[in-house]
């Protein structure tokens, strides 16, 4: 009626359900891991908002003192019936369609000028749209605004690598005189 082996298999299949003490330390050890993992990230995440903070903090300076320039200005009358239109976008494309709604909305804008308009672009995708249609309506283009100068380390960097190797390969001249010397030397002795 009861089998031996069906008893064995329950028996068996429960003692899988139970975690060996190995696989519990394995498993701490691995949380362990992941809590080291997940704090040198939240450590790197607050080094780089830092660094936007400094840099947001850093531009606030030139925002004021723009925002108070024109707000003092008064504009003058003019004589001229030509428009400027000061197109801005990104250099690069990852913003999904804000550059074609840029460049749709500057041509509607200059078609609305009946085309007595000059245009200045800032950012390589509304210089590269507007190129198409409109290249004798564009005057200035400007790319690459915002991006970071080089610093003095990284140019001390390049000189140093430069007169390391001019010194060096003077250095190895010398050296390279001065053994021909010697063997010749020892040479002209025997």
């Amino acid at each position: 009626m009861f089998r031996l082996g069906a008893a064995a298999q329950v028996a068996r299949a429960g003692a899988r359900n139970y975690a060996t003490l190995r696989e519990i330390e394995m498993r701490l050890k691995s949380i362990k891991n992941i809590e080291k993992i997940t704090k040198t990230m939240k450590i790197v995440a607050s080094t780089r908002l830092n660094k936007a903070q400094r840099a947001m903090q850093a531009s606030r300076v030139f925002n004021e003192s723009d925002t108070e320039f024109f707000k003092n200005a008064e504009p003058e009358e003019t004589l001229s019936e030509k428009t400027l239109l000061i197109v801005v976008s990104s250099d690069k494309g990852l913003c999904g369609s804000i550059h074609t709604q840029i460049s749709k909305a500057a041509r509607r804008r200059i078609e609305e000028l009946n085309g007595n308009v000059d245009v200045i672009t800032i950012g390589e995708k509304a210089k590269v749209q507007l190129n198409r249609t409109h290249a004798d309506k564009l005057k200035l283009a400007f790319s690459g605004v915002g991006k970071a100068e080089p610093t003095f380390h990284e140019n001390a960097g390049d000189m140093i690598t430069a007169n390391s190797i001019l010194y060096n390969r003077t250095r190895q001249a010398v050296i390279t005189n001065e053994l021909v010397d010697i063997i010749t030397g020892a040479a002209s002795l025997d």
